[in-house]
């Protein structure tokens, strides 16, 4: 059954020095590094802004709020095969904000992806569906948006936000695939459920993509970032992007999968918290 629960461990310091990185480095890990504990808190509940388990319907958790659809939710089996346990999102969206403009968060889900769906520009280049996007809703030339995540059609995640990763604003362009930064490899295969956790820090100047409790991105802030200025008019979309087709003219169009246990933090959940998120059988 899918629910809420929280818990918290002590483990030895040995231990938790070992789950750092090879440069002895753990931006997960809430104290500074000065300070000495042998406790690492576990609490997938903390800072949760909002919980989609998609049990059959589009009910948030946290505000008990029922999310509506574009069209009629239709609900697919979810990753233990469980039927309408999980969203499909082909021709469906939720005005759900990953948060990536806020000045740290972290993002969690489970994905299965039915097509790769790639749009083809006069020139040739490729690009592919946002899975979270907020896009600017009285900008019909350019669709520039304050973030985007997305699956490529060679099954690497990309990811943008405005004046913090990616690109610069002047830089930014939604029709190149190439343009965000991506993962620098496959690590989307179709028709498989993966585990997806973005995390952020302003602070740290850092932002993170755990595929399967594995860290396959790692990048800097841009040179000279700053904070999230708002957009006239921008909107927080679950499974649909808007692409520009020409000028003054854009579409929206579908990410081509399923998803699941949608969470979203206000902090930076830890490792330890990615591992159980990902581990979770309920």
């Amino acid at each position: 059954m899918k629910h809420l629960y929280s818990f918290s461990i002590g483990i030895s310091l040995t231990l938790l020095l070992s789950s750092c990185d090879k440069d002895g480095s753990d931006l997960s890990s809430p104290m500074s590094n000065t300070e000495e504990s042998n406790v690492v808190d576990i609490n997938i509940n903390n800072g949760l802004k909002y919980y989609f388990p998609f049990s059959g319907n589009t009910v948030e958790q946290v505000s008990n709020v029922t999310y509506n659809a574009y069209l009629k939710p239709v609900f697919y089996k979810d990753r233990f095969n469980k039927p309408n346990a999980a969203l499909c999102m082909v021709n469906h969206d939720l005005a759900v904000d990953a948060g990536f403009q806020e000045a740290k968060g972290s993002l969690s889900f489970w994905v299965s992806v039915g097509d790769y769906h790639p749009l083809k520009a006069d020139d040739g280049t490729v690009a592919s569906g946002a899975l979270f996007a907020r896009v600017d809703g009285t900008d019909y030339i350019f669709s520039r948006g304050t973030y985007r995540l997305g699956i490529d059609y060679k099954g690497r995640i990309w990811t943008s936000c405005r004046n913090k990763w990616g690109v610069s604003p002047e830089e930014f362009s939604p029709v190149l695939a190439e343009t965000p930064i991506k993962t620098a490899e496959k690590v989307i295969e179709l028709k498989k459920w993966y585990h997806i956790v973005v995390r952020w820090s302003d602070e740290n100047e850092t932002m993170e993509i755990f595929v399967n409790n594995k860290k396959e991105l790692a990048a800097n802030y841009i040179e000279n970032w700053g904070p999230w200025v708002p957009v006239r008019g921008d909107r927080a979309h679950m499974g649909s992007d808007r692409v520009p087709i020409g000028l003054g003219r854009s579409v929206f169009f579908w990410f081509q999968g399923v998803i699941d246990e949608v969470r979203g933090y206000n902090r930076w959940i830890n490792n330890e918290e990615i591992a159980t998120l990902y581990a979770d059988k309920s």
